[in-house]
């Protein structure tokens, strides 16, 4: 459910990034992504990690 949330969110930034509200913000938009990103990545590897464990 996490992992899903992450993606999302890094779905509508990346929305937010190509339209023109972002033109003035556009470094901001960029660091909220890759923070986005480092979030999705730390929980797929808490994920997979998991799945390990249980095999």
């Amino acid at each position: 459910m996490a992992l899903k949330s992450a993606n999302e969110t890094k779905y509508w930034i990346c929305l937010v990034r190509d339209t023109e509200i972002a033109q003035t913000n556009k470094e901001k938009v960029n660091e909220l992504l890759r923070e986005a990103d480092e979030i999705s990545r730390i929980l797929a590897s808490i994920i997979i990690n998991l799945n390990k464990d249980k095999a």
